[in-house]
């Protein structure tokens, strides 16, 4: 019975550092929401983002990044936007930019995500955000991301503030595609 309550309070725990975690998410993710809006950028939330929303209880369920949708058109605008927030695209998990020509492979090779991380120097619960830059939902050879995007976005409230993800149908098929 000992042993059941200390795991139970360590996952409480747990939880509580995760919705502390969220939260921050959250507050480093709105300005950039709000710049790529403010920027005429086609852009959709996706995965984690949308489930801490709709789904789970925000902390429930642990994210690794942050994953926004766009149309590969607005990589250079997103770009912009994420470097005056202080990220970086990275090879190393943030410790250092990417070379141009490592740039150059990724992009080439698998033509559908970039990533940009920033440090988080004053949250000693995570030391980096990674934002992961989605722009095809398919391949290249078949690309649907402009068509998915116009389906239908949907705002989804984060208390008095708001982020758009895929409607529901394109969202299930952004998923579907991922995890295939």
């Amino acid at each position: 019975n000992h042993m059941t309550q200390e795991c139970a309070k360590t996952l409480r725990l747990i939880t509580e550092s995760q919705k502390i975690i969220s939260k921050k998410k959250f507050e480093l993710m709105l300005p950039i929401l709000k710049e790529l809006e403010k920027n005429n950028v086609n852009y959709a939330c996706l995965k984690g983002l949308i489930y801490e929303l709709e789904i789970y209880e925000l902390g429930a369920r642990r994210s690794n990044d942050c994953d926004i949708l766009v149309w590969e058109n607005d990589l250079e605008k997103v770009d912009t936007i994420l470097r005056k927030q202080g990220f970086i695209q990275s090879e190393d998990a943030g410790l250092t930019e990417a070379s141009r020509r490592s740039k150059l492979i990724q992009r080439m090779n698998y033509h559908d995500l970039i990533p940009y991380f920033r440090k988080i120097d004053d949250f000693p619960l995570q030391k980096k955000l990674k934002i992961d830059i989605n722009f095809h939902i398919d391949g290249k050879d078949n690309d649907i991301t402009k068509q998915v995007i116009d389906f239908g976005t949907r705002e989804l409230k984060y208390g008095d503030e708001s982020i758009r993800g895929l409607n529901k149908i394109g969202h299930f098929i952004q998923l579907c595609i991922h995890f295939y």
